[in-house]
């Protein structure tokens, strides 16, 4: 499996296209805190960019997408 460290943009372009559960199936996606974070912002907005930070906020309840704090990811 092929393991992304993917930012906030990456991870908005690609769901609103709904590609993200897909992909997951080849690729583990990985954030930081800080991702997280400004999906739980850009989760109240009532646009297309809203509505995929809160797909992929179920995502992450879902274990799809994984969150780890910047200091475990040093060691991937």
């Amino acid at each position: 499996m092929i393991i992304v460290l993917a930012d906030t943009s990456a991870l908005i372009s690609l769901e609103v296209k709904g590609l993200v559960g897909l992909a997951s199936k080849l690729i583990q996606f990985i954030i930081t805190t800080a991702v997280y974070d400004e999906l739980g912002d850009i989760s109240r907005f009532e646009d297309v960019h809203g509505r995929s930070a809160k797909d992929l906020l179920r995502l992450i309840e879902r274990c799809v997408v994984v969150v780890k704090p910047v200091s475990l990811i040093r060691n991937i």
